[in-house]
């Protein structure tokens, strides 16, 4: 499981936009990591951080490369926090901990309809109370993560273009139950019309995507293997939720899904 980065990866070479911008949006501040990482559908990840030499070193260990934590009561969420020290193994942390000054992390993982993302801080190991810290300062966090994917585009789209490939025991253990295009029941993903705020469930997305190709309620069910009564009421139930009209509406609302989870 060990994975050799090249030093002109962007995932190294690129570090330092995230480091000033870390820098820049918490002076004198114990936070001395973010790191950034997008889990795709096939188990690959686009990562970097601020701290290139842990990176190099984390691949250089002989152990899984990807960790998450998932709990019954985080299943119905798009987006959750955890702490490293109470949800994740030891070892990898210790090496970061006590050779890196890495310590005290906080992820915050995002759910996406192919796609998921594991966004995490951490201070130094001499910080005590760190969760008082991350709870004083959640909001600044979530900015944060916000400004970056806003304002480091290109080097997002970069680390896309240059996917770490992960074996499959490198791989998160949980990635199948944290795609939101996975059927599980309990997820809703959140969806905007004409202003009206509502959501749709994976399984009525997947019946919407059938429209743009000019498939029919019965060709939509014969892919899904349900019945075609079942897809017109999930059709019957999106229109009344989110106050579309038409099965055109439907097709827009889908394309402004795309659009925001592309």
């Amino acid at each position: 499981m060990q994975i050799l980065l090249p030093d002109n990866h962007p995932s190294l070479s690129m570090s330092f936009q995230v480091r000033e911008m870390l820098k820049s949006s918490f002076p004198n501040s114990p936070l001395t990591f973010f790191q950034y990482k997008k889990v795709h559908l096939d188990g690959n990840i686009s990562m970097i951080s601020n701290r290139p030499d842990w990176t190099k070193a984390s691949f250089n260990l002989n152990n899984r490369k990807v960790y998450s934590c998932t709990k019954k009561e985080y299943l119905d969420k798009n987006s959750y926090w955890f702490l490293w020290d109470h949800n994740l193994f030891d070892a990898p942390l210790a090496i970061a901990r006590n050779e890196f000054n890495i310590a005290n992390g906080i992820c915050f993982l995002e759910r996406q309809l192919d796609c998921y993302y594991l966004m995490a801080f951490a201070t130094n190991k001499s910080l005590e109370n760190a969760l008082d810290y991350y709870l004083n300062r959640l909001e600044s966090l979530k900015c944060f993560i916000l400004l970056f994917r806003n304002n480091q585009t290109a080097l997002l789209n970069q680390l896309d273009l240059n996917r770490i490939i992960l074996s499959k025991e490198s791989q998160d253990p949980n990635k199948d139950i944290l795609f939101l295009n996975r059927k599980n029941k309990r997820i809703r993903i959140p969806v905007i019309f004409n202003k009206f705020k509502g959501y749709i469930t994976p399984q009525e997305y997947e019946c919407i995507k059938g429209l743009p190709s000019g498939k029919t309620s019965k060709d939509i069910a014969m892919d899904l293997k349900i019945s075609y009564r079942t897809v017109e009421g999930y059709f019957s139930r999106v229109m009344a939720r989110i106050g579309c009209r038409t099965k055109q509406d439907l097709i827009t609302l889908l394309c402004q899904i795309e659009d925001e989870f592309s």
